[in-house]
């Protein structure tokens, strides 16, 4: 991506991803289900830890997703 536009496109791709949603697969509108397991939870936020602590810049930070009936 060409520097001229790289913020722009970062800002669109963030603004995309932060509009969606995480929840029961068979729930309406839905992009995905929820991480298998607290373990994949757990990997996803040190991995994201690591980049952040290695100089990384978050554009859309993840966290943990609390909701009933299981997932993380």
């Amino acid at each position: 991506v060409h520097q001229d536009v790289a913020q722009k496109l970062t800002n669109a791709v963030a603004a995309i991803a932060g509009s969606l949603i995480v929840d029961h697969p068979a729930s309406s509108p839905v992009f995905c289900g929820p991480l298998i397991s607290k373990g994949a939870r757990a990997d996803v936020l040190a991995f994201q830890d690591r980049a952040l602590a290695g100089g990384a810049q978050a554009v859309l930070e993840a966290r943990p997703l609390e909701r009933r009936g299981g997932g993380w």
